[in-house]
């Protein structure tokens, strides 16, 4: 009988089309009764994602994973989905949860079931329109 000792899941995380789902602070245009003032920048900027787990090409991935992507600044927690967030291997995409954290500006990606052993996947984030905020 053969036993099973390693857990080989290889991911590969894809976040290089990222334009990402705009600013945190509001965004879009200003009220028209809204001038700026002296100081008053415009953050024109799109977020990008400063750390991922797991890291790219990683392999002995645990089975119940659950990916995170982090980003530099704030960004519109609406514009994170199923379909911004994703997660995929040979066979076609991986059915899973995304969540984002406001607090820690962490998006993430849990399976709804254990990935396959001796698999190679691919995660992948892309985004929305970026806003510029002030």
């Amino acid at each position: 009988m053969l036993k099973q000792t390693s857990h080989l899941v290889f991911i590969t995380f894809l976040s290089t089309l990222l334009f990402v789902c705009g600013g945190g602070g509001g965004g879009g245009a200003p009220a028209a009764d809204d001038s700026a003032g002296v100081g008053d920048a415009v953050d024109d900027v799109a977020p990008v994602v400063s750390a991922h787990s797991p890291a790219d090409g990683a392999t002995n991935v645990e089975p119940t994973v659950t990916l995170s992507a982090s980003f530099n600044e704030d960004i519109f927690a609406s514009t994170l989905d199923e379909n911004s967030l994703t997660l995929s291997d040979s066979n076609g995409g991986i059915a899973g949860a995304v969540s984002f954290d406001a607090l820690t500006k962490v998006a993430s990606f849990a399976p709804v079931s254990r990935l396959a052993l001796l698999r190679n996947y691919t995660a992948s984030l892309s985004g929305g329109h970026h806003q510029p905020k002030r």
